[in-house]
């Protein structure tokens, strides 16, 4: 039975170290993001804490998630009540869709990695896969 256990436990381990799909995002990336960030997002967001009109981006469950939520909010905007905190918002994020998909992918890397601690690259091909689907 100890034997038979131990092959588990060395299962579970091994199943357990499997690298990540996804590719760590490029300095580059980081960078243009970054540049992206300061011309289309700054001016609201500022430094990723809330203010009055928009919700804090630092430590936001929104970018913790599925990258498809960002890059949705991002082309589509948002406008309307969002309960932030327990906070009510009435806030409008107007849409970016003008933005391209390289600049839609490198912004949502940067914030997610700047904000959330989240370093995996964002791809234009995922975001031209959100931009084809019709708005939620």
């Amino acid at each position: 039975m100890q034997a038979t256990g131990s092959v588990i436990l060395c299962v579970f381990l091994v199943a357990g170290c499997q690298p990540s799909k996804s590719k760590p995002a490029s300095p580059e990336t980081l960078a243009k993001g970054g540049e992206v960030y300061g011309m289309a997002c700054a001016q609201c967001h500022y430094d990723g804490l809330a203010g009055s009109m928009h919700p804090a981006l630092r430590g936001s469950p929104v970018l913790t998630g599925n990258p498809d939520s960002v890059i949705s909010v991002i082309l589509h905007g948002q406008s309307g009540l969002s309960v932030v905190d327990g906070k009510p918002l009435h806030g409008i994020m107007p849409a970016q869709a003008y933005l391209t998909d390289e600049e839609i992918a490198s912004v949502v890397t940067f914030i997610r990695s700047e904000f959330a601690g989240i370093s995996d690259e964002i791809t234009p091909a995922a975001v031209g896969r959100v931009r084809g689907e019709a708005k939620p």
